[in-house]
C-alpha cells in the first residue's frame, strides 16, 4: 500500500524589520529612544531580546514576547529574535545624542551706584540650535536675543532653551560700586578777599 503524496514545506526564514523612526535623543544625557521590532516567518512564538554586541553577550533587555524597547540612552544595539528552534538578529542599531547644552555668560556690572547700566551676554553652544532665553522674573517669556541690558543690581536666573526643549539655568548677580561718599573740612579765610 502507497499513501497519498506527503509534502513537508520548509519553514520560512525569520524576517525582522526595525523601526528606528523614534530612536531619537533630544537632549544630551536622557534615556528616551524607543526602538520598536517586527518578525515575520519562522514557527511563531517570537521572543525578542535586546543586546549590546553582536555576540549577544551583553543583555540589554531579556528575551520576552514584547517588541519594542523603550527609555534607551545612546548606544548601539541589536535585536534578537528567537521562533522556536530559529533565531535571526538585526544589524546595528546606532543612537546618538546631541552634545550637551553649554552656556558661557559674561556679565557687566553697574557703573556706578544707582544706575540701571549691568548686562548680561550669553553664548551657546551645543544642544541644537536654534536657540531662545527668558530672565527672570520673566522665566516664561522667552526672546531670540541672548542680550539682556538695562539691569540693575541683584540676583537673576536666566533659563537658555534649544529647538529640542532641553534647557539650562543660569543664575548670576549684577553688583553695583558701594555709594561715592566724600568727606571735606573747612577752614576760615583769613584776610579778607
Amino acid at each position: 500500500t502507497i499513501s497519498n503524496e506527503i509534502v513537508i514545506n520548509p519553514v520560512e526564514d525569520i524576517v525582522l524589520t526595525i523601526d528606528e523612526s523614534a530612536a531619537i535623543i533630544n537632549c544630551n544625557g536622557q534615556s528616551t529612544a524607543l526602538i520598536e521590532a517586527t518578525a515575520t516567518g519562522g514557527l511563531g512564538n517570537y521572543q525578542y531580546g535586546l543586546f549590546g554586541d553582536l555576540g549577544l553577550t551583553n543583555v540589554i533587555r531579556p528575551y520576552s514576547s514584547s517588541d519594542t524597547f523603550a527609555d534607551l540612552p545612546q548606544g548601539t544595539y541589536f535585536v534578537s529574535v528567537q521562533s522556536e528552534d530559529c533565531q535571526t538578529t538585526s544589524t546595528a542599531i546606532v543612537i546618538d545624542e546631541p552634545t550637551p547644552l553649554v552656556v558661557h555668560p559674561t556679565i557687566t556690572d553697574i557703573s556706578c551706584n544707582g544706575a540701571e547700566d549691568g548686562s548680561i551676554v550669553l553664548d551657546v553652544s551645543g544642544g541644537t540650535a536654534n536657540y531662545q532665553y527668558a530672565i527672570s522674573p520673566n522665566l516664561n517669556q522667552f526672546d531670540d536675543s541672548n542680550i539682556f541690558t538695562g539691569l540693575s543690581a541683584g540676583m537673576y536666573d536666566v533659563i537658555v532653551q534649544d529647538s529640542e526643549g532641553c534647557f539650562e539655568l543660569i543664575e548670576f548677580e549684577i553688583t553695583e560700586p558701594t555709594t561715592l561718599e566724600m568727606e571735606y573740612t573747612s577752614t576760615p579765610e583769613i584776610c579778607a578777599g
